[in-house]
């Protein structure tokens, strides 16, 4: 869901867009989109008995941490619009 509302957005603020810049959006979110959840998997299993005893307290911490951070630059950038034009700010 987080993917399908920053392309929808994107292609709402990026007036006439040209059909592969709208193709070039939908293949990189397509592909993070399948490889992060293996990627997480994986890396998961290969982790899973070191981080097993404190793992909740490590997930609250990236959850609050990347909650505060969106809150922050939401505050402090309330005008700016930013569109995922381009390869390497989609590779970002």
């Amino acid at each position: 869901m987080d993917a399908s509302a920053v392309a929808i957005c994107n292609g709402l603020l990026g007036k006439r867009m040209k059909i592969q810049k709208a193709l070039l959006i939908a293949l990189m979110f397509g592909i993070f989109q399948g490889i992060m959840p293996l990627l997480g998997y994986f890396l998961g299993t290969l982790f899973t008995g070191f981080i097993t005893d404190f793992a909740f307290f490590l997930a609250l911490g990236v959850l609050i941490f990347l909650g505060g951070k969106m809150i922050w630059e939401q505050q402090k950038n309330k005008d700016e619009v930013c569109l995922l034009q381009t390869f390497s700010t989609l590779l970002v």
